[in-house]
């Protein structure tokens, strides 16, 4: 009875096989790749930012005291070289001048007279030479006199735009007071401080491309015309001015500009979708895939476009890397299931 007890639990334990431990291992993670292929090089160019100067600009300043008799100019309107535009009260100066015309016209006569008595030796010689020196004294003081009303003229010194007056008629002005700015923006100029390294790379009449900020699509292009011959003591930084090609009314001295000096192109260059790059530990790298791994490779990084990095060191042409799913590696090598990438970069 008891050994068919036994054979009946043997049967029992028999037809319930013990399951076996579930296996720990994880798949390997799923990456996107690419295979790298060289590219044309994109033209690099230096960036510099610059603000917009007039051609020709100076504030009209008098540079003797007078008050304001008359001003013949409109604000915001275009003036020419020449054109009287402020105009000071002259009328003591003109009273003066009567008089010191009259007194050349006596000192004249009055050497003349001498000179003859001096031929009939009727007076001496050194009485004709000081009254000759008091001709010239008379002269120049009505030469002085003359340059003093024309003083009173303030005229433009060149052909532009006048801005918005600080003064008004009947206003005493003094010697250097502020009146009034003169612009002249054809051509503009842009002027741009470079780092002494870019110094050997740029020349006079260079080709740039200039953007506007503060208007929307507006690029022009313009040529470098001058470089400052020695470095900013402060900044060691290179001036260098650019005149633009062309002009436009929206333009105006002061506002921002976007500067793009273009350099040679370096013939083929290696490109790399911007999302590949991961920094680590102070350094960029790119999961490069070999056998089947990838594997954390250092990288140098060259010019940068939208979407795009150059890399000059690290990988090469034909070489397979991750640029998706760099998330899931959490070792410098780890095994990965690669899928090509989707959609272009």
């Amino acid at each position: 009875m008891q050994s068919q007890f036994y054979v009946i639990l043997f049967a029992l334990f028999a037809g319930h096989s013990v399951a076996a431990p579930a296996s720990k291992t994880k798949p390997p993670p799923v990456v996107e790749v690419v295979s790298l292929q060289s590219q044309a090089s994109v033209m690099p160019s230096i960036q510099a930012m610059g603000t917009l100067r007039a051609s020709e600009s100076i504030t009209l300043k008098p540079e003797v005291a007078g008050k304001v008799l008359s001003i013949n100019f409109v604000e915001g309107q275009p003036v020419r070289k020449g054109q009287l535009l402020v105009k000071l009260d002259d009328s003591l100066l003109n009273a003066e001048l009567a008089g010191k015309e009259a007194s050349v016209l006596l000192a004249d006569a009055e050497l003349r007279r001498l000179q003859e008595l001096a031929r009939s030796q009727q007076v001496a010689e050194v009485e004709v030479e000081r009254k000759r020196a008091e001709v010239a004294m008379t002269k120049s003081n009505l030469s002085l006199l003359k340059a003093r009303i024309q003083q009173t003229e303030l005229k433009a010194p060149f052909s532009g735009v006048i801005g918005i007056r600080q003064f008004s008629v009947g206003e005493f002005v003094q010697p250097g007071q502020s009146l009034v700015n003169l612009s002249s923006s054809k051509p503009l100029k842009v002027d741009i401080k470079l780092p002494e390294g870019k110094a050997a790379a740029i020349k006079v009449g260079q080709q740039v491309m200039v953007r506007i900020d503060a208007i929307q699509g507006l690029q022009m292009k313009g040529r470098i015309t001058a470089i400052e011959p020695q470095l900013d003591a402060g900044t060691r930084a290179l001036w260098v001015r650019i005149v633009l090609d062309g002009a436009d009314l929206r333009l105006k001295s002061g506002m921002t500009a976007s500067v793009a000096i273009p350099m040679s192109a370096t013939g083929q260059a290696l490109w790399v979708p911007e999302q590949a790059l991961v920094a680590q530990g102070g350094k960029l790298v790119i999961f490069k895939v070999i056998d089947g791994v990838a594997v954390a490779t250092p990288v140098q990084s060259g010019q940068r476009l939208p979407g795009k990095v150059e890399i000059t060191q690290g990988i090469k042409a034909g070489d397979s890397i991750v640029i998706s799913g760099q998330n899931k590696l959490s070792k410098p090598e780890m095994p990965i299931k690669a899928v090509p990438a989707t959609g272009a970069w």
